[in-house]
């Protein structure tokens, strides 16, 4: 076949030309059967054995809607019709016969199955530019006149041109509408992973249209009509009135209202909305269209947090008064500045052990065991061994843990110093139980029996603010009790405590 020349190639090649077929071509399939329909028509009006429709690439022409042939792309070199492009306007390109025209005597088009004679080939356009050729075609030459082609191409050129252009729309607005689905999905998820509801309130009929989320919220079934006077029965009476004539203020000065409304489901509703004007609307209908959001566990966390801010401002309190009576105490009854920085400093420290057991616990409840074992361990040391821990176990609050906490501080401390943990033969048991309270059946007490065993003891100074502290300790707790008494073999110091909570069993401890 003849080479294309310079002028085809940059025809080709022409960006503008370029864009407007790669925009079309993706709307037509090879098998498009509105453009079979088209390529059939042109070739029985013809009476040809073919028919097609080429879309032009810059290096190959794609054949779709093919009558009587397989559709399939084609090297631009053997194209027909480009090679008429080179002349100044691109018009209808008719060859009676292919055999006779020097162009295309080696063509593997004349050679192949197809055998082609005669072609008749027409430009189609969109938006001025070459977007692809109609083709009729036979294996026998053809000496009709081309008046009687052109008027019956033309015409159908021209029909697939906007058949083509209205195949992209359709594409265009199939893709607009797969993405608007794909947009209101993710919104869809949005709002039902930020649990906010939305509804649409018609002030003309008074009705109201609304998601499940918002008909939960209300309490009202999902098939159940929904009017504005259901909002408003939702809602807790004392607050009916003003709610809705806030929301009916803001309406009219075409502002958006913002309400929280209590409801009788106990539950707390945020409600947003406003006044939209849509296209499709009636001219004096007012269409509102709002959100809701459930802040209830929001106001519950407020309450809570507002509730802990108290209750740690009154902890402060009372740990600064307890603090500065231990510090005067302490300071009343030390010889020197060193004895009360050691004694100061190991009260502070069994006051911070406890603390620090209470925050891990959210300040909720501390085990006795386990408070136990954090005071009397770091002074024990290697004496560990002969201290043994028994019984069951229980939780109990952050003022009983606190008194406890000073308690078994000081016995230990007075143990190590003048009792059984002073020598290098006695022990000290401490066994913890579980008792019914005999003034009610229902109600259990923890006892704590603190027993020192040991031939050589120094008795407890009944003056010493460390025995006070033993007693005292537990003042603030109704119905605690602690009794210590010096017995010949040692201390023994025996502590009660009402118990609001669960116990479980406990093991021995022992180092």
């Amino acid at each position: 076949m003849q080479p294309l020349s310079a002028r085809v190639i940059d025809r080709l090649n022409d960006t503008m030309r370029l864009d407007v077929v790669s925009r079309r071509t993706p709307a037509i399939r090879n098998d498009d059967s509105d453009l079979a329909a088209l390529c059939e028509a042109a070739a029985l009006a013809l009476n040809t054995c073919y028919g097609f429709f080429s879309f032009i690439h810059a290096d190959h022409q794609r054949l779709v809607g093919c009558y009587g042939m397989d559709c399939q792309n084609v090297p631009i070199e053997q194209s027909i019709f480009v090679h008429g492009m080179g002349d100044d306007e691109i018009g209808p390109l008719i060859i009676p016969d292919l055999a006779k025209d020097h162009r295309f005597q080696d063509s593997p088009l004349l050679n192949r199955t197809l055998n082609l004679r005669f072609y008749a080939g027409f430009p189609v356009l969109i938006e001025g530019e070459l977007v692809g050729t109609l083709c009729v075609a036979d294996r026998a030459p053809r000496e009709e006149q081309p008046h009687r082609i052109g008027a019956i191409m033309e015409r159908l050129s021209q029909v697939a041109s906007a058949l083509i252009a209205s195949k992209e729309a359709e594409l265009r607005a199939a893709q607009m509408t797969l993405n608007l689905v794909r947009s209101q999905r993710r919104h869809d998820l949005a709002l039902r992973a930020a649990r906010v509801a939305t509804w649409t309130w018609n002030r003309e009929t008074n009705t109201v249209e609304a998601d499940r989320l918002f008909r939960r919220m209300l309490d009202v079934g999902e098939d159940t009509d929904l009017a504005i006077a259901d909002v408003e029965t939702a809602m807790k009476p004392a607050h009916r009135s003003a709610l809705i004539k806030s929301i009916a203020n803001s309406l009219d000065d075409d502002r958006e209202f913002s309400v929280e409304a209590p409801l009788l489901n106990e539950r707390t509703v945020s409600l947003f909305g406003r006044v939209l004007d849509l296209p499709d609307q009636a001219p004096n209908q007012q269409i509102v269209y709002g959100v809701a959001i459930d802040v209830t566990d929001r106001q519950l966390a407020d309450e809570k947090r507002r509730q802990l801010l108290r209750e740690l401002n009154h902890r402060v309190r009372n740990t600064l008064a307890m603090l500065q009576s231990l510090a005067g105490q302490t300071m009343r009854r030390s010889a020197s500045a060193e004895e009360f920085n050691a004694a100061f400093s190991g009260r502070l420290q069994a006051l911070s052990n406890a603390h620090h057991l209470l925050t891990e616990q959210d300040w909720d409840a501390v085990e006795v065991h386990e408070l136990l074992h954090q005071q009397m361990d770091p002074l024990l040391g290697e004496k560990r061994h002969r201290v043994a821990i028994s019984g069951n176990s229980a939780t109990i609050g952050a003022e009983e843990s606190v008194g406890l906490a000073l308690i078994v501080h000081e016995l230990t401390t007075n143990a190590l110093r003048h009792g059984a943990l002073a020598d290098g033969e006695g022990s000290v048991a401490v066994q913890t139980d579980i008792v019914r309270r005999p003034d009610h059946e229902e109600a259990e007490t923890i006892c704590i029996d603190w027993r020192e065993s040991s031939a050589a003891v120094a008795c407890l100074e009944e003056t010493g603010f460390g025995l006070l502290l033993i007693k005292r300790s537990l003042d603030k707790v109704i119905g605690a009790t602690v009794d210590v008494e010096q017995t010949p073999a040692g201390v023994h110091a025996h502590i009660a405590m009402p118990l609001n909570r669960p116990h479980r069993a406990g093991g021995i401890y022992s180092g």
